[in-house]
């Protein structure tokens, strides 16, 4: 499924709700509700190393089992939150497969890296061909030659050095600020919920799946209240009375 960023979440900003979210923090979650009528939206933000066991993109087939396990269970809605009354699930999104699946082109990557291998070595060998035959046409032109590319040759080592640290600072400041992602990533996913009845309470079952989960810090409107409460595996409903 593909993830939307559904509008209670910027709701629940503008509202003066109970307490501020908190930073991303291994273990805790948290989950909005907001009811409008008969439509009650419920959206989840879980640490990833909870949900399947690491924060970055599966590297190989074992974590991209775990990454399809966690997908199914937030596609059964009743497996996550059940709310006591009489309700449709109208829709659901997450964002697990499209941030965490398996890469699909990493083999395309390396045949791209392969070819322009072969190919600098092909230019590398057409140059050299090059000025081996003008060698032979002029020695006093070579030697003066020699001596010119020497100079350039030395700046341009300089020059390739530089460009290399820079490169080589910039891939560690890419690779730092990669790690740093990886270390705050959430799964994402939300429903909405269609309820022929007023709904009193909700039941939060995604404890009963994630057994590391150890809080679930929870922010609501219902009509005209509001509220906030922390929700754990002994302690995982809410009463909207």
């Amino acid at each position: 499924m593909n993830f939307k960023v559904p509008t209670l979440v910027a709701a629940m900003i503008c509202a003066p709700t109970a307490f501020a979210a908190d930073k991303h923090v291994h273990d805790q979650g948290e989950v909005f509700i907001i009811n409008e009528g008969k439509q009650w939206n419920v959206q989840f933000n879980i640490p990833a190393i909870n949900a399947f066991g690491f924060e970055h993109r599966a590297e190989d087939k074992q974590q991209q089992a775990a990454v399809t396990k966690f997908a199914k269970l937030v596609q059964t809605a009743n497996d996550v939150v059940s709310l006591n009354a009489s309700c449709k699930l109208v829709s659901a999104t997450d964002n697990v497969e499209k941030q965490f699946a398996l890469a699909a082109h990493a083999h395309d990557k390396h045949d791209d890296k392969h070819e322009h291998h072969d190919h600098d070595k092909h230019d590398h060998d057409k140059h050299e061909h090059h000025d081996h035959d003008k060698h032979d046409h002029d020695k006093h032109d070579h030697d003066k030659h020699e001596h010119h590319d020497h100079d350039k040759h030395d700046h341009d080592k300089h020059e390739h050095h530089d460009h290399d640290k820079h490169d080589h600072d910039k891939h560690e400041h890419h690779d730092h600020d990669k790690h740093d992602e990886h270390n705050h990533a959430d799964a994402e996913f939300s429903y909405v919920f269609e309820c022929d009845k007023s709904v009193t309470s909700a039941e939060f079952n995604l404890f009963k799946s994630l057994p590391t989960l150890t809080l679930l810090e929870a922010q609501w409107i219902v009509g005209s209240a509001q509220g906030a409460k922390p929700l754990t595996p002994q302690a995982s409903s809410i009463s909207f009375k």
